[in-house]
């Protein structure tokens, strides 16, 4: 069974009206601010170049070659 969550979906302006009816301008205004300013505490990205190659071939991506050793390059 699926859920449609957005079924009863309103327009943002009634959405903020009714938040600001609810919690007050001020609880919305702080936390809107908060949300704001945490952005910039994201977790860095992981590209699939810094992984080993030992997880690159668990979670299906191609594995690279390893590099060449000097002593092979002769």
């Amino acid at each position: 069974m699926n859920l449609d969550l957005y079924a009863t979906e309103h327009p943002p302006s009634t959405t903020i009206r009714h938040l600001m009816a609810r919690y007050g301008a001020w609880r919305i205004l702080r936390t809107t601010l908060a949300a704001f300013l945490w952005q910039g505490h994201r977790k860095p990205v992981v590209l699939p170049t810094d992984l080993s190659a030992r997880l690159r071939r668990d979670i299906g991506l191609p594995v690279e070659p390893a590099a060449k050793r000097y002593w092979d390059l002769r």
